[in-house]
């Protein structure tokens, strides 16, 4: 049997994907705490495999010196590929070509030494687009940080995502292909979800495109979805648009000039296969709502939709998983030190394994967001939001 075969065997007895990474290197903090907390769960649950669905679709640069454009050492702001800060911003990590190659060159009067190390770890080489120059740097940085292989990592991303979009949809009597083109469910799917969005504060839910991205000028734009059609935000709707037709959707899809939503991800990859997305704290608040959103989509009268209406439950709510497991100051010495870094994380899963939960994370209290997001769900009660503070 391959080592695929095995990891799929071994994914259906637990069937579980780490959704809450950004595609960006793994020396990014939240990433790496996210990374190492996936193999940290594998090893726990006796699987020898951890699964990543890292999300790809997102800006090159998100806010002032932050995105998978930027990499923060030592609070120095370094630009990965040394590009101008208007191409990060308009720009996303699906979309952008290349050639590209890291150049992780800090400002002239400050150099932390992880930047150093990190260059001379990933420079030298060009890559075809963003996407494939962060995974392949990952693979790098794992092999050159994990020797003890315990665990393997299977990383999927958004381009997995259009392929089993795809697969869906090829099968024209599929549910998502019911769900999106019937006309009257996919207006019915598309105000369930906008309904969703209102019932919580802009902060925790996002849904800023309807159905699906499109892809421009290296850049995913955000798409509204009006009388079936669907046409770029901020144009008019008498501008060139897409019509919500199976033919033209496929191909676009094949094309990469669509992506899918992360609604629509989650439903082809979890609500109809199974599985479990365990990602970050915004997350455990609007997960719930989310899957009682498809539920009322679904239609009883159908016996594979009645079979998934049966199964659908509420996921537990799992706020803490974006920041349980932080590496401290000394773990980051020696996962960015040329002559420390072989196998430094295995040190940090070894340590943080044998910890508590709440010891790991310092009693919860580094959690990201965890207070704002507390307060704007239940301002009278923070513990009520499901999140640890």
């Amino acid at each position: 049997m391959s080592v695929l075969q095995n990891a799929l065997q071994e994914f259906w007895t637990a069937p579980v994907l780490h959704s809450g990474p950004h595609v960006q290197l793994y020396a990014e903090e939240l990433t790496f705490t996210m990374v190492a907390f996936a193999h940290i769960a594998a090893l726990h649950s006796g699987q020898r495999f951890a699964w990543l669905l890292p999300c790809s679709t997102v800006t090159m640069e998100s806010g002032r010196f932050q995105g998978p454009g930027w990499l923060t050492i030592e609070t120095v702001p370094i630009n990965v590929f040394g590009l101008s800060r208007r191409c990060l911003a308009r720009s996303s990590v699906c979309a952008l070509g290349g050639p590209l190659e890291f150049r992780l060159e800090p400002p002239a009067d400050r150099a932390p030494s992880g930047a150093t190390s990190l260059r001379q770890w990933l420079g030298g080489k060009t890559y075809e687009s963003a996407s494939v120059a962060f995974h392949e740097a990952n693979r790098q940085l794992l092999k050159l940080w994990m020797r003890k292989k315990d665990t393997r990592q299977i990383v999927l991303d958004d381009d997995f995502a259009v392929e089993l979009v795809i697969e869906h949809l090829q099968d024209r009597d599929s549910i998502l292909t019911r769900c999106l083109f019937d006309r009257d469910r996919c207006q019915r799917l598309h105000d369930v979800i906008r309904r969703l969005q209102s019932e919580l504060p802009a902060a925790l839910v996002r849904y800023p495109t309807d159905m699906f991205w499109l892809v421009r000028n290296g850049r995913t734009r955000k798409l509204r979805l009006v009388d079936n059609r669907l046409v770029e935000d901020g144009m008019d709707s008498g501008c060139d648009s897409v019509p919500m037709h199976l033919p033209v959707i496929l191909e676009m899809l094949r094309q990469r000039k669509l992506y899918p939503n992360t609604y629509i991800i989650f439903f082809a990859s979890a609500i109809l296969t199974g599985s479990r997305l365990l990602g970050g704290v915004r997350q455990a608040l609007y997960m719930n709502g989310l899957t009682r959103s498809f539920s009322e989509v679904l239609s009883a009268r159908d016996a594979d939709e009645r079979a998934v209406l049966r199964v659908l439950h509420d996921p537990t709510l799992h706020g803490w998983v974006a920041g349980a497991a932080w590496a401290n100051a000394d773990d980051w010495r020696q996962l960015l030190d040329f002559s420390q870094a072989q196998g430094a994380l295995d040190k940090v899963i070894d340590r943080l394994a044998g910890e508590t939960l709440q010891a790991a994370s310092a009693d919860f209290q580094r959690i990201r967001y965890s207070r704002e997001i507390a307060t704007l769900s239940h301002p009278n009660s923070a513990e009520s939001a499901g999140v640890a503070v």
